[in-house]
């Protein structure tokens, strides 16, 4: 299946693609003009670009590869998802769709070209949760979701 929105193209040559607010998410993080490209990809494929790219033996749920400053590509396992949302559960109150949208703010926020390590410990985890509150508020009403699909940036944080 293959799905193309503005600057976002998302495809899952093996079946269908999540219910999750890709659009908004993109364009509130990375904003409207910037193209992104979401893959997702089996386990064995991304172990391979793990060790590829990023010298790393495990499969990752997701990879985000930044082209340049207004062009990028993610990379999703769905299978090491599941895997990874039933661990991630046991500590936090999060359902597998929650995760995912997880996993798109945290790829996004990697594509910013911000270097999150230099940060305080939990500063990414922080804005991660701030970012997954908020969408998770939009998911739940569909008129505020049209709304941001419009205009994301015009809802603030």
């Amino acid at each position: 299946m293959f799905l193309e929105l503005k600057n976002l193209i998302i495809s899952n040559p093996k079946g269908k693609i999540p219910d999750l607010l890709f659009l908004a998410i993109k364009e509130k993080i990375l904003g409207k003009k910037y193209s992104l490209a979401i893959n997702f990809i089996n386990a064995k494929t991304a172990q391979e670009l793990n060790i590829k790219y990023r010298q790393k033996e495990y499969t990752p749920e997701i990879l985000s590869f930044p082209f340049s400053k207004s062009e990028g590509e993610m990379m999703i396992c769905l299978s090491a998802a599941r895997i990874k949302a039933k661990k991630f559960s046991k500590k936090n109150p999060v359902n597998y769709k929650d995760f995912l949208i997880l996993l798109i703010i945290h790829g996004c926020l990697s594509l910013t070209g911000k270097d999150f390590e230099n940060q305080e410990e939990n500063f990414r985890a922080d804005l991660e949760e701030k970012y997954l509150q908020f969408f998770k508020k939009i998911n739940s009403n569909s008129c505020t979701f049209y709304m941001s699909i419009k205009n994301p940036n015009s809802i603030v944080l």
